[in-house]
């Protein structure tokens, strides 16, 4: 049965660390959004450290390899990752818990729930493989090494992103542009022309939700540009948003790579001013109040 639990376990972690390590952008700022490390370079380290850290806990358990040392490293990890997850899930800081990356995306709350069911499987596998024969061979060494330096590398080839500034409100370091982004669900409507308000937000994203209002009296305030409120989210979930919330000012979207481009390291909902294409000022997960979106969009200095 412990032979079975620690595969099981083995696979999951060995799984989980290769793909994340396919996308390690969206990795890194599903870290970001716990809110617990804001240096950038941190979070990528971190980021890269622990896809290869779960490709070598997997590959062990799989081979049975220093058996009860890696299971104590497996429980530390789950430990880790269950108090993440309540307090994210408590604080509400993350809307998906990023354990599987780009292809499986579950909430904090269903994660917790599913890292005390494999810490107690830890355990028992732990306590019944006690006095069992574990795996010291140079089979075991090799695969284990294998998938150490496979998840070590991968974020090579896959794309590691550099990383960027944190941004605080209003503050534009790198000042993306909207050069060929195309919005869909908006008609006779271009970032590259004249001067206009966007708010980067995600269908899911509760402090989106909890922001609406606030981005409603900015798109009724007279004297500025109008507001439009842009998601990279399929269409089915832009629509479903829309007739569920029925927002006042025009709601389309983008392509994901266009909108984590538009965001950098930045939160949602992000306020953008742009200027024939170019972001002149930004605001970043809590929405400005009027006078201050109209003295940016005034400013000389800005634009």
């Amino acid at each position: 049965m412990s032979i079975l639990i620690t595969t099981v376990l083995g696979l999951i972690l060995l799984s989980a660390g290769l793909v994340k390590g396919t996308d390690m952008g969206l990795f890194a700022r599903q870290i970001a959004a716990y809110g617990l490390v804001s240096q950038s370079v941190l979070i990528f380290v971190g980021a890269w450290f622990l896809v290869a850290f779960e490709c070598l806990i997997g590959a062990g358990l799989i081979a049975r390899y220093r058996l009860s040392l890696l299971l104590i490293l497996a429980f530390g990890l789950f430990s880790i990752f269950l108090g993440v997850t309540v307090w994210a899930w408590l604080a509400g800081t993350a809307e998906e818990c990023g354990c599987f990356g780009p292809w499986m995306r579950h909430s904090p709350y269903e994660e917790a729930v599913q890292n005390l069911f494999l810490l107690l499987l830890i355990g028992f596998a732990f306590f019944s493989s006690r006095g069992s024969k574990a795996g010291t061979g140079k089979a075991g060494a090799v695969f284990v090494c294998l998938a150490f330096s496979t998840g070590l590398l991968m974020p090579l080839f896959t794309g590691l992103p550099l990383p960027e500034g944190r941004e605080t409100a209003g503050a534009i370091t790198a000042r993306p542009s909207a050069k060929d982004v195309e919005v869909y669900g908006i008609k006779n409507f271009n970032l590259s022309e004249g001067t206009c308000l966007v708010v980067l937000m995600q269908t899911d994203c509760r402090h989106c939700k909890e922001s609406l209002e606030r981005m409603e009296i900015l798109s009724d305030a007279p004297g500025l540009p109008g507001l439009v409120g842009l998601c990279p989210d399929e269409e089915e979930e832009r629509l479903r948003f829309i007739d569920e919330f029925m927002p006042v000012f025009p709601f389309g979207r983008i392509s994901e790579d266009d909108f984590w481009r538009l965001l950098e390291d930045s939160e949602t909902p992000r306020l953008l001013i742009f200027q024939d294409g170019k972001v002149v000022h930004a605001w970043n997960g809590n929405m400005p109040g009027i006078e201050a979106v109209k003295k940016a969009v005034s400013s000389k200095s800005d634009l």
